[in-house]
């Protein structure tokens, strides 16, 4: 299913973690066919045994492959999103977006979609993705 958005949960900087594990699991994501990435870095929770594991992972390296996971993510998210330039997609409309001042979708695969021109809220449509803008998948209906 080329066309499926597949999105993954990431935790790094677990007690144990080196460079190498790190390393290697930046590897396995970069080869993997993953759209997204929700990265969170290890957080100790009082009374749970990794708390108490050695070798914890100190703040700033936790913080700095977090950061990286997530250049990633936006890295695979925009290689993904720029495939669909010129296709159609089912989309269902959501009405206007507030923070973009657009009207908003969802596509059958997950992606949202930005149209400049109103279009009716709660309805199934085509739509034929026509650009990448400042991060928005800008769309028109068909």
């Amino acid at each position: 299913m080329p066309e499926a958005s597949i999105g993954a949960d990431v935790m790094t900087g677990f007690p144990g973690e080196d460079e190498a594990n790190f390393n290697e699991t930046l590897s396995l994501l970069k080869r993997a066919p993953i759209t997204y990435l929700h990265v969170f870095p290890y957080s100790p929770r009082p009374g749970t045994m990794a708390s108490a594991m050695p070798n914890q992972v100190k703040e700033g390296v936790k913080r700095a492959r977090a950061k990286i996971l997530r250049q990633l993510s936006q890295e695979k998210r925009q290689r993904f999103h720029g495939s669909f330039v010129g296709k159609t997609l089912g989309c269902l409309t959501q009405g206007r977006d507030r923070k973009s001042g657009f009207y908003k979708g969802i596509s059958d695969n997950y992606i949202p979609l930005f149209f400049k021109k109103p279009v009716p809220a709660n309805t199934i449509i085509q739509a034929r993705v026509t650009s990448l803008s400042k991060g928005l998948i800008l769309a028109e209906p068909v």
